[in-house]
């Protein structure tokens, strides 16, 4: 003996459409509340925190370093004494932002490429956005270096 919800609920209808719409509308709403989103900067973080973890936020901060996945690209944040997050990387080359991946793109692909900037003993970075950057190594800037990390941070300098 099988139990048909419709069978008690005649107001949702009995098409085999609308079964199909609804389960889908179930299935969309169930997804979305079980996937992870990416906190925000000054986000209480509830957490735990990687052990023995130090994340290094520009100008050469430290910080408890917290370790999180979202939509299968691991990230990396850091974590102010009241448990509020500072900063947050990744080096995940899947990562887009506007669907774009920018690991590995050289600076000379930047359309505001004069705009990098230099935080010493940390790096270049680069602004792609409003909440994003891209992060480069010390050297001396030339068109070839490449984005070794995207990150966002709320810079007060």
């Amino acid at each position: 003996m099988s139990f048909d919800v419709f069978r008690y609920a005649p107001i949702i209808g009995v098409s085999w459409f609308t079964r199909i719409v609804l389960l889908l509308i179930f299935l969309t709403m169930t997804e979305s509340s079980f996937s992870q989103e990416l906190p925000k900067i000054g986000q209480v973080w509830t957490g735990s925190k990687a052990e023995g973890g130090i994340f290094l936020p520009p100008p050469v901060g430290l910080t408890d370093e917290v370790v999180f996945v979202v939509e299968d690209v691991e990230f990396r944040g850091g974590v102010s004494k009241d448990n509020k997050i500072v900063g947050i990387s990744t080096t995940d080359s899947h990562f887009k932002i506007n669907g774009k991946a920018y690991i590995g793109t050289p600076l000379g692909e930047f359309i505001n490429k004069d705009e990098v900037k230099l935080v010493r003993g940390w790096g270049h970075y680069l602004p792609i956005d409003e909440e994003w950057f891209a992060a480069f190594d010390y050297k001396t800037v030339s068109d070839s270096l490449k984005v070794l990390f995207v990150f966002k941070y709320k810079f007060t300098y």
